[in-house]
């Protein structure tokens, strides 16, 4: 009963405290993302020592529509090598809608969709021969952050930035033989939804900054 009288009060606290931001503020945006894990090998299949490595950053320009509520546009660039002789590179142009929660004083909890429009271009070699796969998709996916404000112009904010994701990919696959011409590209789509919930991973983790227009 007491953890229940105390879990109402959190919720009526944090729900007196108001955020610290005013309608028609605008911020500059950035995020960046960067993973690498070394793989060792195994003695048993001989396989080679590899690093699965990726790369985010993000850049966009926002707009409080209200003190709690925040919209912006942007673009990312994303690059990855799984260490198996794949390499992945793309980019895309987002759409964000962000709700911020007021934790404490400076501190905020955020729940962010967003929508965006890509394209990505994947490289691989399988048996000697050279592949290569382009793909023009739409997308939303459901990010949830934390920021932290700094002063009256910073805040540095932490994201989950799969907290789920659903798109649709147009696939167009490319083989390269060593000789001879090359093979008509086949086409293919897909649907996918999955979530970051199923495993944590340090590339699901976004960190950066907003800083706030005069």
């Amino acid at each position: 009963m007491k953890n229940l009288l105390l879990f109402f009060l959190c919720i009526l606290v944090l729900n007196t405290v108001n955020a610290q931001f005013t309608k028609g503020q605008r911020t500059i945006d950035g995020q960046f993302s960067f993973f690498n894990q070394h793989y060792s090998g195994s003695t048993n299949t001989y396989s080679a020592p590899t690093n699965n490595s990726s790369l985010g950053l993000a850049l966009s320009l926002s707009r409080f529509s209200n003190p709690n509520t925040i919209k912006g546009f942007g673009l990312r660039y994303f690059y990855s090598d799984n260490g198996s002789f794949q390499i992945r590179n793309g980019a895309a142009a987002f759409y964000s809608y962000t709700k911020l929660e007021t934790l404490a004083k400076q501190f905020y909890l955020s729940f962010s969709g967003v929508g965006n429009v890509y394209y990505n271009e994947d490289k691989w070699v399988v048996i000697n021969t050279p592949y290569k796969e382009t793909g023009l998709g739409v997308g939303i996916n459901l990010e949830m952050g934390l920021l932290y404000q700094l002063n009256q112009r910073f805040l540095i904010t932490a994201r989950l930035v799969n907290l789920a994701n659903l798109n649709y990919t147009n696939y167009r696959t490319q083989q390269y033989p060593t000789s001879g011409s090359l093979p008509e590209p086949a086409k293919s789509s897909s649907v996918n939804f999955y979530t970051g919930l199923n495993g944590f991973s340090l590339n699901n983790i976004s960190i950066g900054f907003r800083y706030l227009l005069k």
